[in-house]
């Protein structure tokens, strides 16, 4: 494969050097030509070649700037002879390619003037233009290849009068057809292998794509297996986590019935009350059982645990707080109220609140008392909600007569009642 790309390297080398030659190059060859001519002295052969080389390449400024001078010192040189004619015929060609330059046109209209005074200008003969030389082929053989761009080749010019100095023929080598033929077919089978190489490389290429294609789909694959597994394990676990939930659920609703059941059926056990017998008649002068204090200060706490918006449950709970409260006062009226103002100086709202309606179910004087100083006096909204309603329960007693209270205190709380209702007051 390597002495392949070796072969392939040089044949394109070879191809490149026999067929890159452009126009420029070959002016390049003229200029050389034409320099070579004027340092030699042969000023008609130097103005050719300079022709030749801006026939080939207008651009070549070093060409056109030599070319008026050959001009120039090849007209001098015939004036300082008295030979105008050969002058004006360098500056005649001059003229062809340069025509912008003042110098060459001056020294053109001084000869022509010299042509008339020496009476020389009716003999002249019609205007001899060189001819051009044949245009380069654009191949050169191989043992061109690797030489230096500026070897000097000759140019075939025409015959002048006798006068002129004969031109240097320039001759350049012409490719023959069987070797033109030869260099395109080499050429050609360049191009050829070339695509070869290619096309083998693409199909390599392709190849090894598809193989990597064929690897990542199978790492893909796999990795979707694991991911689909895991998947799998994680609803299972979701499933049996919520199967748990549901149990512990319904444990919890079952724990929480049964707690219910069991402090209901402590509530009625605890706040049985003769309903018959007047409070009064109830007060006993025995000491307060062992604990119910407590019980009543833990009743007290936990019902501050109950949500607002449970209703029932916090229903239950202020009626077992306020049935506790009423055996207390039945036992020892001055240890109930102590326990009241105690309990009224908590700075929980909620606690406040919650023993409002066993101050109404005592329904004394120095509770009702009681309640009304916390309607004029205590600044949480849940607070006086509670104890207007517990007012208005003992307004619908005293109109019952199943209360007895002083006439004052009647009074104020039929007050506060009208008053409340006369504002639109939302309780009612």
């Amino acid at each position: 494969m390597k002495k392949l790309k070796i072969v392939m390297f040089l044949l394109a080398g070879f191809s490149v050097g026999l067929l890159a030659q452009t126009p420029a190059e070959d002016s390049k060859i003229y200029f050389n030509a034409g320099t070579e001519k004027y340092l030699q002295g042969d000023y008609q052969a130097a103005l050719e070649n300079l022709g030749r080389a801006l026939e080939l390449d207008a651009g070549n400024t070093a060409a056109r700037q030599l070319l008026i001078k050959v001009a120039q010192d090849g007209a001098s040189r015939q004036h300082m002879n008295r030979n105008y004619q050969l002058a004006k015929k360098y500056l005649d060609y001059a003229r062809r390619y340069v025509r912008d330059d003042g110098r060459i046109e001056d020294l053109y209209k001084l000869t022509m003037e010299m042509l008339q005074r020496s009476g020389e200008n009716n003999q002249i003969s019609p205007k001899v233009s060189p001819q051009k030389p044949p245009a380069p082929a654009p191949e050169t053989t191989a043992a061109q290849v690797g030489e230096k761009k500026t070897p000097t080749t000759p140019v075939v010019v025409q015959k002048v009068r006798e006068r002129v100095p004969v031109p240097v023929v320039v001759e350049k080598k012409v490719l023959d057809v069987q070797t033109i033929i030869a260099i395109v077919a080499g050429f050609l089978f360049l191009i050829a292998i070339v695509i070869i190489i290619l096309l083998v490389r693409l199909k390599n290429k392709y190849w090894r794509l598809i193989n990597e294609l064929k690897s990542k789909e199978e790492s893909l694959t796999q990795k979707n297996t694991e991911l689909l597994v895991q998947l799998e394990k994680h609803k299972e676990r979701l499933e049996l986590q919520k199967e748990t939930i549901n149990r512990l659920n319904a444990t919890l609703k079952e724990q929480e019935k049964k707690e219910k059941e069991r402090l209901q059926w402590e509530m009625e056990k605890l706040s049985r009350v003769i309903p018959d017998q007047p409070l009064p008649a109830r007060i006993k002068s025995a000491p307060i059982p062992s604990g119910h204090l407590e019980n009543l200060s833990n009743s007290l706490e936990m019902s501050t645990m109950i949500s607002e918006s449970s209703n029932s449950a916090l229903q239950v709970a202020r009626e077992r707080i306020a049935n506790l409260l009423y055996n207390l006062y039945a036992y020892s009226p001055a240890a109930a109220i102590d326990f009241i103002n105690k309990t009224l100086e908590s700075t929980n709202p909620l606690i406040r609140a919650n023993i409002i309606m066993g101050l109404g179910k005592i329904a004394q004087p120095e509770t009702v008392k009681i309640l009304l100083h916390l309607w004029k006096t205590d600044s949480d909204e849940r607070v006086r909600r509670e104890t207007l309603r517990m007012l208005k329960e003992l307004r619908d007693k005293i109109q019952l007569a199943t209360v007895s209270l002083p006439e004052e205190l009647k009074q104020e709380v039929k007050e506060v009642i009208d008053r409340e209702k006369k504002r639109g007051e939302w309780i009612f």
